[in-house]
């Protein structure tokens, strides 16, 4: 079964904070903002949050006990009434009982939409879904490959429509030390969060681009020896004034592998990285990249013709790497295969693939996509590879 994110974590990986719209990709301000969040996430926060803890006894109690040991100062209630929306938010889903999260809803819902960085902790019966229903909030969710919900979530609105986000984290809540481990990181993105409520988008005569939504999932030791992975990938919108009927909206994908030859000084190598997406009604998929390539060094990803960057082109090594292409625009499919050679140090490294795709959608209505996640890692053995795979499924809507 899945594990936990520990508590130390030795092997930095790489994974990437909302682009700011403005940056091309690739410069090297963007690049150092990306090493930044890295730290900040995987390592620990320079900021320290008040956290209030909504919630029951006993889990209420160890939670707060838990993130003591990383916020500046954690209160603990019973009461959906008694909130601090200067802090962070921290919603004990499991022991509360149900009339008491329906009562609690209104209230966390306040929270959410004034920009408090809110934790939710084993949401199994959906709260997170009745929170923002009907509300203008970009929001995924995570689950496993059985299905089950991830454990520890966070979600943060930004009232000005610059960089919202939310973190998803591998491990079980059932699992105190991965509980534990989880909430750390869940409160260092949420504390990093709380001042970034400033519009990061800018008006010209004939465009309005601006950040909309970014998440990362972060596997922690969920599936070792094998390896870890993170997904993290950032919506942005364009309004070309020009156009009355409709808006254009590129996504970054960013998917790491970290096989067990870098994290756990194994011979497990990546033998396949496949990510694939779906999007809802309303949405013309225009124009994806890569396509199949093999036997070159790189690829460059090309989504937007304007000067005003919005994830406009950049490019990733694929050296020793075969990308298959899989995707379909009449059933506004993407998926591309990324098959490392299992004798490269490409495969024994960690590796990044950074996929995007360009869309059409009707103004102001959003987009609503289905994403899926495989990572197969190889060892080898006296007679063959032995294989061992990962899977996440993500669903979300971005306003």
């Amino acid at each position: 079964m899945i594990a936990a994110v520990a508590s130390t974590v030795l092997v930095i990986i790489v994974v990437f904070a909302a682009v700011l719209p403005y940056m091309e990709a690739g410069e090297s301000s963007d690049r150092k903002e990306m090493g930044e969040a890295t730290w900040s996430v995987v390592q620990g926060s320079a900021i320290k949050a008040n956290v209030t803890v909504l919630g029951s006894p006993p889990d209420s109690r160890f939670i707060a006990d838990s993130l003591a040991t990383v916020a500046q100062h954690v209160n603990v209630t019973g009461d959906a009434k008694d909130l601090d929306l200067s802090g962070v938010l921290c919603v004990d889903c499991a022991e509360m009982s149900e009339e008491h999260l329906l009562a609690a809803i209104a209230p966390i819902r306040e929270a959410i939409l004034d920009g408090t960085p809110v934790i939710f902790v084993n949401d199994t019966s959906g709260i997170v879904a009745q929170v923002i229903d009907g509300q203008n909030v970009s929001y995924v969710g995570a689950s496993y490959d059985d299905g089950s919900p991830i454990a520890v979530r966070v979600i943060k609105h930004d009232p000005l429509g610059g960089r919202s986000g939310s973190l998803d984290l591998g491990g079980q809540a059932s699992d105190r030390a991965q509980l534990a481990s989880a909430l750390s990181i869940a409160h260092n993105w949420s504390a990093d969060r709380l001042e970034n409520a400033n519009a990061s988008g800018f008006v010209t005569d004939y465009v309005h681009v601006y950040g909309s939504f970014s998440y990362l999932y972060f596997s922690g030791e969920a599936y070792a020896p094998y390896g870890r992975f993170t997904i993290s990938n950032t919506y942005i919108r364009t309004v070309w004034n020009s156009s009355a009927d409709g808006d254009e909206w590129s996504v970054h994908y960013r998917m790491e592998s970290d096989p067990g030859y870098g994290s756990y000084s194994n011979d497990y190598r990546t033998g396949s990285m496949t990510m694939g997406s779906t999007f809802g009604e309303g949405v013309g998929l225009n124009r994806y990249y890569p396509t199949t390539t093999y036997g070159a060094e790189s690829v460059g990803v090309h989504l937007s013709l304007n000067d005003y960057g919005s994830l406009s082109h950049w490019e990733y090594g694929i050296r020793d790497v075969t990308v298959l292409d899989h995707s379909n625009f009449g059933l506004n499919l993407l998926k591309l295969d990324h098959m490392p050679d299992r004798g490269s140090e490409v495969s024994r490294s960690p590796y990044v693939i950074e996929p995007g795709a360009h869309m059409s959608v009707e103004r102001n209505s959003g987009i609503t996509f289905h994403e899926g996640y495989t990572i197969d890692w190889q060892g080898p053995t006296p007679f063959a590879w032995e294989s061992h795979s990962a899977s996440l499924t993500i669903e979300g809507h971005v306003a």
